[in-house]
């Protein structure tokens, strides 16, 4: 059983996202390694995770009828396996620690139900400047910072 089950609706505009989201997920610093598995549920849309998405033992997928988010998001949930459980929607990044700084706080506090953390959101802090950085051939991730994809869009 994981310790961690981090749950992603992914709606339409979210697979635009949703490497982004996985890289800032990947790249968190973990004191143990990486104890955990991302439920990634797809809302009507079937296929497309698996373009977007590297091979991934610990990324479990799943595509239902287009509910919308909170429907999707409570059909991901039905798939947890983990202690802990951290949402994380496909257009937010973790920032460094963040994975960890959670997890910690809830296992050093076990009458706690939850706990909050801070992520960033790609709609209102990053998304214009992914798509400038996109067309102009390069590419940023959490893990590897600015790379250069030689295909501008």
């Amino acid at each position: 059983m994981p310790l961690i089950s981090i749950v992603t609706p992914v709606q339409n505009e979210g697979q635009d996202y949703l490497l982004e989201a996985y890289e800032s997920l990947h790249s968190q610093a973990m004191p143990s390694g990486w104890d955990g598995e991302w439920i990634v549920q797809e809302d009507g849309r079937t296929g497309f995770l698996a373009s977007v998405l590297p091979a991934d033992d610990q990324i479990s997928t799943g595509t239902g009828r287009n509910g919308g988010a909170a429907m999707t998001r409570s059909m991901a949930m039905a798939r947890v396996r983990g202690e802990l459980v951290r949402a994380l929607d496909a257009d937010d990044l973790l920032p460094p620690g963040a994975l960890a700084s959670a997890i910690n706080t809830l296992t050093q506090n076990r009458d706690a139900a939850w706990c909050v953390s801070a992520c960033l959101d790609l709609d209102e802090i990053l998304l214009p400047r992914l798509e400038a950085i996109r067309s102009l051939g390069w590419r940023w991730s959490p893990s590897q910072g600015m790379t250069a994809t030689g295909e501008p869009s």
